[in-house]
C-alpha cells in the first residue's frame, strides 16, 4: 500500500543519513529481541503457520489413503485444488480486501495486521474441525472442500503477521527474520512427530485436527494481543 511504501522510504532514510541531525539507528541485540512480547508474536505465529500448512502438505494423502479409502494417485484433483485455491487467494484477495479495510474501515496498518492474521488462523482453525462431519455427510468431496479453505484461509498471512517483520525492525529485519525462520523450521522438524504420535494414540484424525484448530487460536490470540507496527529497533 502507499502507506507502507511511505513508511519504508522515512525508515530507510533514517537508517542511511545523518544530513538532518538523525543519530543512526542502532541495531538491537539477540537477547533483546528475544525479551520483546512484539517478537514472539510474530514468532509464535510463524511457528503456528508452518505446522499447519506442513500438515496439509504432507499428510493428505495419508490421510485420504486411511480414512477415505482413496489412493494418492487417484487424488490429483483433490491434492491440486488447495494450492490452487491459496495462490487464487494470494494472487485476487489479499490486495483488494488491504484496500477495502484501509479506505472504507478506516483501519490502521497494526489492525490489518490482526485482521489478516486472525481471520487467517481462524478460518483454518475452523476448517479443519470440519474435515470429518463434512466427510459424514458429503463423502470425499466435504473432506477435499475442508482441506483446500484451510490452505486459502492460510494464504492471508502474507498481509498479516509475515508482513509485520517489515513493520517492526528497520536495521535488525534480517536477523529478526532469520530467528523468526529457525523456529518455525523447529515446528516444522516437531509438527510431524506430534501427528504421528496422536495417529498411534487415538484410532481418529479427529484429534489431529483438534490439535491443529487449538494451535491456530492459541496463535491468534497471542498475535492480537501482543502484536505491533512500532518499530522496536
Amino acid at each position: 500500500s502507499e502507506a507502507e511504501r511511505a513508511y519504508l522510504a522515512q525508515a530507510l532514510t533514517q537508517h542511511t543519513g545523518t544530513s538532518k541531525g538523525k543519530l543512526p539507528l542502532k541495531r538491537l541485540s539477540i537477547s533483546k529481541m528475544l525479551s520483546l512480547p512484539a517478537i514472539w508474536a510474530i514468532f509464535c505465529s510463524h511457528m503456528a503457520f508452518n505446522f499447519g500448512v506442513y500438515f496439509l502438505t504432507s499428510w493428505g494423502p495419508t490421510y485420504y489413503k486411511d480414512s477415505l479409502g482413496v489412493r494418492p494417485e487417484d487424488a490429483s484433483f483433490a491434492f491440486f485444488l488447495p494450492p490452487a485455491l491459496n495462490f487464487a487467494t494470494k494472487l485476487l484477495l489479499n490486495k483488494p480486501l488491504e484496500r477495502y479495510m484501509r479506505a472504507s474501515r478506516h483501519m490502521t496498518t497494526l489492525q490489518c495486521r490482526r485482521a489478516f492474521t486472525v481471520l487467517g488462523f481462524g478460518g483454518s482453525g475452523l476448517a479443519m474441525l470440519l474435515v470429518i462431519p463434512a466427510q459424514s455427510i458429503f463423502g470425499a468431496g466435504g473432506s477435499t472442500a475442508c482441506w483446500a479453505l484451510t490452505s486459502a484461509f492460510a494464504a492471508l498471512h502474507p498481509a498479516g503477521f509475515k508482513a509485520n517483520y517489515m513493520d517492526i525492525a528497520r536495521t535488525s529485519s534480517g536477523v529478526v527474520s532469520g530467528l523468526g525462520n529457525t523456529f518455525a523450521s523447529l515446528s516444522s522438524y516437531v509438527g510431524p512427530l506430534l501427528v504421528a504420535w496422536l495417529l498411534r494414540a487415538f484410532p481418529s484424525w479427529l484429534p489431529v485436527f483438534a490439535t491443529i484448530a487449538s494451535v491456530n487460536l492459541a496463535a491468534a490470540t497471542v498475535f492480537a494481543s501482543f502484536s505491533t507496527t512500532t518499530p522496536v529497533d
